[in-house]
């Protein structure tokens, strides 16, 4: 999926600038099967709930939820 190889690219981000850094990600994904049946604003309030459980569990890291 699109978000983890996102956050596998962030993760070999190592120079910016000439200076060494150590850099990751925190994602909270949502899939929409069915666009019909959602409300935008509760898919954003889903994936943010989502990015925070994943920054509760450890650094950096991925979680999807399909609605």
């Amino acid at each position: 999926m699109i978000c983890c190889q996102l956050n596998d690219q962030i993760q070999k981000i190592d120079i910016i600038s000439g200076f060494k850094i150590e850099i990751g990600a925190s994602i909270g994904a949502v899939f929409i099967a069915n666009s019909n049946n959602i409300d935008i604003s509760q898919a954003i309030e889903k994936a943010d709930r989502l990015m925070y459980k994943v920054k509760q569990q450890h650094k950096g890291g991925t979680i999807v939820h399909s609605m």
